[in-house]
């Protein structure tokens, strides 16, 4: 009914009325089923956009009970869509800083005792600070706005949970890169208090293109918090060779230095096998894949996003008995139509969970990026190119088991004539979302354990 975007609803008046409207929005609010809930949402969303300022005394009542709702995960989605639509059209950062309903009741570490919905809070702030320039016209960001917001942010520094104290941090950075200079001095301003309180996180904050990196939660942590995006490339290890040149001289003597060496590594894996690829992954401190998303999840969370054909059935193009189906076009199929989505605005907005769960779903049902069918790893490589976008326009580096299924995939079948037009893209494509170094060394990894001469002779060529 609301049309296509930029909504364009009436404004409310005498003659025009959305009270009945919101209020049985708000009741399906409470309803037991995230469906309803997540579409209830984005009504709200559409007349936030469409009608405007006009119905803030409607709308700014719900903003706490929604944000509080991130505490479902399936509607992580909704909510975030939701509440973005709030900022700047019915709410500014006067609002959210309330002290009797604004958001920053739900940073509380005594009252609201869920981390994930205390560092989506954060996260939110963050995202309207960067966008206070282009939201509607509540949007404005002030000084005084920054200099609450750091106080909250450098007080949020000391919370409980580790991915909290990152979120305040990063948000505490942002502020103090902003582009006007008055935000930015303001923030700072607040920020020295930390020189003596917390002067690791100061000098982090004020060197030179520094950046936050995030503590990731253990996995039987009960916080329910996601995995965390670093802001900034993989360190690197002491064990690597200083320059790609050196490292086919290197790696063996690396390989052979077993990890009796060394200090048993946390990211060590329990189900280690054997084979080259694991021992290497190990002796290079990349994180296995058990820091990938587990399927359950994954699946959970792709099923909140409205995916169309998400569960239609199988003969009606439905995904997800399509990736389970034994016919490889339907298997295809549904690869691609995931691929679509991924350009879409609610996977580009879900930068940070839609690329790496989306990929747990398909590799479960291509063995593991592995089926015979060369139909089903095109489709494959072609959702590594699709998500990839969303890594670059966000200008963060890929999480480190894409960056190896993908970097493998490239190098086995670089001489793959049938595989000319996506094996090569792809593994120049990781290079910008990845440092190159870390492809590089990858790509050797493989390589060695690949006896034919071609794919050896292919990745020569590549990176000549």
């Amino acid at each position: 009914c609301g049309g296509k975007k930029p909504y364009k609803l009436e404004r409310p008046s005498r003659n025009v009325n959305y009270s009945d409207l919101i209020s049985e929005l708000k009741r399906l609010l409470q309803h037991s089923h995230f469906a309803v809930k997540s579409r209830s949402m984005k009504a709200l969303a559409m007349l936030a956009e469409g009608a405007g300022e006009g119905l803030y005394p409607n709308l700014k009542p719900l903003l706490l009970p929604i944000v509080e709702s991130f505490k479902d995960k399936k509607l992580t989605a909704a909510v975030t869509g939701c509440i973005d639509a709030f900022f700047g059209n019915i709410v500014g950062f006067g609002h959210l800083m309330e002290k009797e309903d604004g958001i920053v009741i739900c940073m509380n570490d005594k009252t609201q005792k869920n981390a994930f919905v205390r560092k989506s809070a954060l996260s939110y702030l963050k995202r309207c600070v960067e966008r206070s320039d282009k939201a509607g016209p509540r949007g404005s960001f002030s000084p005084e706005n920054a200099l609450e917001i750091a106080k909250l942010c450098v007080l949020k520094t000391t919370d409980s949970d580790a991915t909290v104290r990152t979120e305040a941090s990063s948000l505490l950075k942002a502020m103090m890169n902003h582009h006007d200079n008055e935000i930015s001095n303001a923030t700072i301003q607040v920020t020295r208090d930390l020189e003596t309180s917390n002067p690791r996180l100061f000098k982090t904050l004020n060197a030179p293109g520094a950046s936050i990196s995030p503590s990731s939660p253990g996995r039987g942590q009960s916080t329910g918090t996601g995995k965390q995006l670093s802001n900034r490339g993989p360190s690197r290890p002491s064990n690597l060779p200083k320059s790609p040149r050196k490292a086919t001289k290197n790696i063996s003597v690396t390989a052979k230095r077993s990890t009796s060496v060394r200090p048993k590594s946390k990211l060590s894996s329990p189900k280690a096998s054997s084979s080259s690829m694991t021992n290497s992954s190990n002796d290079f401190n990349v994180p296995p894949d058990e820091d990938s998303p587990e399927l359950e999840d994954a699946l959970s969370y792709l099923s909140s996003l409205n995916i169309p054909n998400w569960d239609a059935a199988e003969d009606e193009d439905g995904i997800l008995l399509g990736l389970k189906s034994t016919e490889w076009k339907m298997r295809r199929d549904a690869i691609n139509q995931l691929r679509e989505f991924s350009g879409n605005e609610i996977a580009k907005s879900e930068f940070e969970k839609y690329p790496e769960n989306v990929l747990v779903v398909v590799r479960e049902h291509t063995k593991q990026f592995k089926d015979s069918n060369f139909n089903i790893v095109k489709a494959a490589i072609e959702l590594f190119l699709a998500v990839f976008d969303s890594y670059e326009m966000h200008s963060v580096p890929l999480q480190f088991w894409i960056t190896r299924c993908a970097t493998r995939i490239a190098v086995e079948k670089i001489s793959d004539k049938k595989f000319s037009m996506t094996a090569l893209p792809l593994l120049t494509r990781l290079c910008e979302v990845q440092t190159p170094e870390t492809i590089v060394i990858l790509s050797i990894e493989v390589i060695e354990s690949i006896k034919s001469p071609l794919p050896h002779e292919g990745l020569l060529s590549w990176t000549t």
